[in-house]
Parts: C-alpha cells; sequence; structure tokens
C-alpha cells in the first residue's frame, strides 16, 4: 500500500501542495481532477520522486521511502512525452533495458510497427504519446503514474489506451491525473477531487477484484549501457568532433615538446659520451709518470702533454696551411678492427678510421692511403710545427670525429723531436671496467694527491643542468597548452552535459541509476580519449617521419632524430585523460545531484 502524509510543497512564496494525506490501495484506478493550476501534477511528481523538494512523509508497503522511482516501483507518462532524441522509437520502448533485466512482450494494439524505427522528431504528436505510454507499461511496474496521458490522442486512440490502463489496474495501481471528467467518470475506482493545492473531495465508485500479476523480471534481455551510450555518440557527432581536435592539438603538441627534449638530451649525452666516456679518470700527475697497472681495475693508463695542440693532418710537407689540412684528433692508442693494412709499430705510423680515411684521399680510394706519408702538425708555445708519419692501415671503427690512432705516448715523443723540450706532463687518462664510484675511492685511497675526476664530468653535470632547465620550461609550455586545451573541453562537456539534462533526467524516470549515468558519461569520454588518442598518435608519428627524414637534415645539417619515448607517451596519455574525466565530473555530479522535476521541463518531445 502506497500512503502520502502531510505533504506540502512551496514554489518560493506560493503554497503548491497544502498538508494532503492519501492512503492508496495496492491496485486499483485512482484518478486525481481538478482545474489546471490546482496542484494535480505537483502531488503526482513528489509521489513518484520527480520532486524531492517538499516537506511530509511518503510510505510504501508500510517502509518510509524519499523515491519511488529509485525502488523500480513506479513508472511514468508525461503529458509532454519526454522521448529520448537521439533513440528510435523502438529503443524509446525498450529505455528500461539499457538498465536493467526483463521481458519483452510487444504490445501489438498500439500498432507502432510501421514507426518503431524512426526518431521522435519524425513521429506526429499521437505516435509520441503511443511510444510514452508503451514505454511506461514496458516493466509492468507496480505503480503507473499518468499525467494527461491521452492529450495528445485521437478518440480511438484515447479508448484503446484507457483501457488498457485499465486492464493494467486489476493488477497494480494506477494513478491517473486529467481534467477529462468523462474518461475518469467512466474508467476509476476512485477519484481525488482537488483545488487550490488542497483534496477537497473523495470519492470510491468501484472496488476490483485483484489479479494475479505476471512478473516481468524474467531477465531474458537486456540491452547494454555501451549500446545507449553508442547511441549518444552518434547523436551529438558536432560536439565530440570540437571536444577531439582540442584533444589532438594537445596531445600531439605535448608530445612533441617532450620527444623534442627528449631527443635532445639523449643526443647531448651521446655527444658527451664519445667526448669524454664514462670509463675515463683523469688525474694530476705531478709531471711524475706513476704506474697504475698493478691495478687490476685499470685497463689503459694515457698522459697527455699540456699546452699543447693537434692542428691535423695534411700532405704539405713545407708548412701548415689551415684550408689544406684536416683537422683531426690524435689518439695515443692502437686501432681496433683493421681491415687496410696493419696496425702501428712504432711511433711514426698510424692508423686511420674509415670515414678520415675518405676525407683525406678526397678523389681517391681510402685503401690508395697506405703506406704514403703525412704530416700531422702540432702546435706548442704558440710555434706550429709538422711531424711525418707513415700510413699503415684503414680501421672500420667510427669515431664522431675524425681521428687517427698512434701508438702510446707516440705524440709526447713527437713533441720532444720537433720542438727539442722535454714536453711535460700534468694530466693523465685511466681506463676501467668496474663501477665509477668503486674505483674513485680505491684510486683516492691508494693515491689521495693525485685528484683524481671522472672526465667529462663537469660538463656532464652542466648539460644535464641546462636540459633540466630546459625541460621545465617545456613541461610548462606543455601544461599551458593542456589547460587551454582542457578549458575549452571543460566548456564543451559542460554545454553537452547541459543539454543531456533532460535525457539523463527521463532516464532516471525509467529505472537508471546514478553510477550507470556516470559509467555512460565515462564510457563517452573512453570514446573520444581513444578515438583523438589514436589519431594524435598517428598524426605525431607521420611528423615525426617527416621531421626525420626531411626536415632535420634540410635545415640543421647534424646527425639528429626525434626518439618517441613510449612510455612517456603514455604518461601525458593518463594524465591529460584523468585531467579530462574530472573537468567532466563536476558538471556532471551537480546534474545529478538536481531535482528530476527541473531537468524534464521544457521540452515535449
Amino acid at each position: 500500500m502506497l500512503t502520502i502524509k502531510n505533504i506540502n510543497k512551496r514554489y518560493y512564496n506560493l503554497a503548491v501542495l497544502k498538508d494532503i494525506s492519501i492512503s492508496f490501495p495496492d491496485y486499483g484506478f485512482v484518478s486525481i481532477v481538478g482545474e489546471s493550476g490546482c496542484g494535480k501534477s505537483s502531488l503526482l511528481n513528489v509521489i513518484g520522486g520527480i520532486d524531492n523538494e517538499y516537506q511530509g512523509y511518503i510510505y510504501y508497503q508500510g517502509k518510509k521511502i524519499n523515491n519511488l522511482i529509485r525502488k523500480g516501483k513506479t513508472s511514468y507518462i508525461f503529458q509532454s512525452f519526454h522521448l529520448i532524441s537521439f533513440l528510435k522509437a523502438n529503443a524509446n520502448v525498450r529505455l528500461y533495458d539499457f538498465f536493467h533485466h526483463s521481458s519483452y512482450k510487444e504490445n501489438k494494439q498500439f500498432r507502432i510497427s510501421s514507426f518503431k524505427n524512426l526518431k521522435p522528431a519524425l513521429l506526429s504528436l499521437g505516435q509520441r504519446q503511443r511510444i510514452a505510454i508503451l514505454r511506461s507499461l514496458y516493466f509492468e511496474p507496480d505503480i503507473i503514474l499518468c499525467d494527461e496521458p491521452t492529450a495528445s490522442l485521437d478518440n480511438e486512440n484515447i479508448q484503446m489506451v484507457m483501457k488498457e490502463l485499465k486492464r493494467l489496474s486489476y493488477s497494480r495501481l494506477i494513478i491517473f491525473v486529467s481534467h477529462d471528467r468523462e474518461l475518469v467518470d467512466k474508467y476509476s475506482d476512485e477519484i481525488y477531487q482537488m483545488n487550490d493545492g488542497e483534496i477537497v473531495d473523495h470519492k470510491v465508485i468501484n472496488h476490483p477484484c485483484k489479479e494475479k500479476k505476471e512478473s516481468s523480471y524474467q531477465q531474458k534481455y537486456q540491452l547494454a549501457i555501451i549500446k545507449l551510450t553508442a547511441y549518444l555518440i552518434s547523436s551529438m557527432k558536432k560536439r565530440l568532433l570540437e571536444m577531439s581536435l582540442s584533444l589532438i592539438i594537445a596531445m600531439i603538441s605535448i608530445m612533441l615538446m617532450f620527444t623534442c627534449s627528449f631527443s635532445f638530451r639523449s643526443m647531448l649525452n651521446s655527444y658527451i659520451q664519445s667526448m669524454f666516456p664514462q670509463s675515463a679518470i683523469s688525474f694530476k700527475t705531478g709531471n711524475v709518470y706513476r704506474d697504475f697497472h698493478e691495478v687490476k681495475a685499470i685497463e689503459h693508463v694515457f698522459y697527455y702533454p699540456n699546452e699543447y695542440t693537434c692542428l691535423g693532418l695534411s700532405f704539405e710537407a713545407d708548412h701548415y696551411i689551415k684550408n689544406s689540412t684536416l683537422y683531426i684528433h690524435d689518439e695515443t692508442g692502437a686501432a681496433k678492427n683493421i681491415i687496410i693494412g696493419k696496425t702501428v709499430m712504432s711511433h711514426d705510423e698510424i692508423v686511420l678510421p674509415y670515414p678520415t680515411a675518405k676525407k683525406l684521399a678526397a678523389n681517391l680510394k681510402p685503401e690508395t692511403l697506405i703506406n704514403k706519408t703525412v704530416y700531422a702538425y702540432y702546435k706548442y708555445q704558440n710555434q706550429v710545427k709538422g711531424y711525418p708519419l707513415k700510413i699503415v692501415g684503414i680501421s672500420s671503427q667510427k669515431p664522431d670525429y675524425d681521428a687517427f690512432y698512434q701508438k702510446k705516448f707516440a705524440n709526447i715523443e713527437h713533441l720532444k723531436i720537433l720542438f727539442k723540450k722535454d714536453v711535460s706532463s700534468n694530466i693523465g687518462i685511466l681506463y676501467y671496467q668496474d663501477e665509477t664510484d668503486k674505483v674513485l675511492r680505491m684510486l683516492n685511497k691508494t693515491y689521495p694527491s693525485m685528484q683524481f675526476k671522472v672526465v667529462g664530468e663537469k660538463t656532464r653535470n652542466s648539460m644535464n643542468k641546462t636540459m633540466n632547465t630546459i625541460e621545465i620550461i617545456l613541461l610548462i609550455f606543455s601544461l599551458l597548452a593542456v589547460l587551454s586545451s582542457l578549458a575549452m573541453i571543460h566548456e564543451i562537456i559542460k554545454l553537452l552535459i547541459s543539454n543531456m539534462k533532460r535525457d539523463f533526467s527521463i532516464m532516471m524516470c525509467f529505472g537508471a541509476r546514478y553510477s550507470q549515468i556516470i559509467r555512460m558519461f565515462i564510457y563517452l569520454i573512453d570514446f573520444v580519449f581513444i578515438l583523438s588518442g589514436s589519431i594524435a598518435y598517428l598524426g605525431f608519428q607521420v611528423i615525426i617521419g617527416l621531421c626525420n627524414e626531411k626536415l632535420i637534415p634540410s635545415l640543421l645539417h647534424i646527425q639528429f632524430k626525434l626518439i618517441p619515448n613510449n612510455k612517456l607517451i603514455f604518461s601525458i596519455y593518463a594524465f591529460i585523460f584523468i585531467l579530462v574525466l574530472l573537468s567532466g565530473m563536476i558538471p556532471m555530479i551537480s546534474i545529478l545531484r538536481m531535482n528530476i522535476s527541473e531537468g524534464i521541463k521544457g521540452s515535449s518531445t
């Protein structure tokens, strides 16, 4: 049994319902009549749970409840139809199945087969009302609330609807609001007369015999939330396109910024590594050659004289000519991977890496350089002199710079011969195999006066600090790009949800829970995000390919490639998704918290 006690409602200072108390039967046809504006529809909204801004109490089967709709006990037949615009007629009828399980028994007497695949905008008023009525009867609720359900129907359809409602009243409660006294008198079991927000008369006409109510919850047919979301997506392509474009632009911009930063850092690290290997430690010798070979962790030890520069190699024997000299580094250590000739055996022999040999040979083949004499020009204390060297081999090594390989400490011997001085050496470099920290601790403990340092550590740290600064700047710009796109996306979502307010409210009238509405919204965001993310990633890959193949080689003339970092891209995607979801959840929750009656106003679809 449904009972309402002391129901009061006000619109601002106007009393719409005044201390109404009614005990309804478990089944039967109960009508509420009165002039327009007397409060009939307001009372119906309160009973059904569409309007929860009232004072008083509602009891169902002896228990106090706030919302009959939430309990799945009530269905509504609206005067203004309130169909879901993006669903076809048949899907509107089956709206309950998007949120719950039920069996479907098509009511053929309502004759909708000819227009069941049309959307509401293409239907006549009578067809829309028939759809609205079938939707309310679909899951066979305990209570059916009817607000002028026959207002838009012709006489034939009116009689058909009233007969169906009367049949249903034998096994459930029908609460019928109308101003048509002829229909009310013909079909009602009880009649309540309202005037100015009050019950002024009550008449019992008939006591129907109760029939057995057939259960509708057989759990055989279900339309998924994801399918409803698909219908929703198809109806708002323009809005979703705007949202997708904003996301695509934001994602591509951020991915490019961070990829550039990551790639530049990788390039600089490679360059530093080539110039200053991680496995190299420098030390001050104090003009004393120390023997480190007894230390097992150390592979090679080299000593470099100070105040000298190798200007490069040239075939000019008489004097140094800058334009005809290949600028080159002298490497005091034997070359590996000899492909032509042999390795160095004396201080007067050198090996060239193949790329350097090609440059030095000019129009000749590199192998023709074997046994030819070149001159290494050294600069020491503002003097420039050349030393003759014999090319004995070519290596397959490909250093990042031009070089020639010679016997260990050969440069010191050359400088002694050229400049007739005992060239001092105050810097040494040793190479090792073990962990850097471990080797440094061992060396500092064993030779405390020699000031061991990792080669290039200062430069590496300086580069890292510079890159950190650049990355922070890029991060700020990326966040600004995200926030600007997010502001636009937020407004789009806010407008989208606002436009969906009515549809969400109708769904909640027909079984939708808050969690299901939120899930539908999340599915919508998922779809937009996956679509936008996929397009953004493909666009990003195209841009990366064009930059690496054409733009960078033509503009920068350096060995540099943009290298995508998939982990970073995934993190960016996750970050943007969370922001987009949060930006939409705020207006979404505010919509769900509103009074349902507010959401369904203002439309007759």
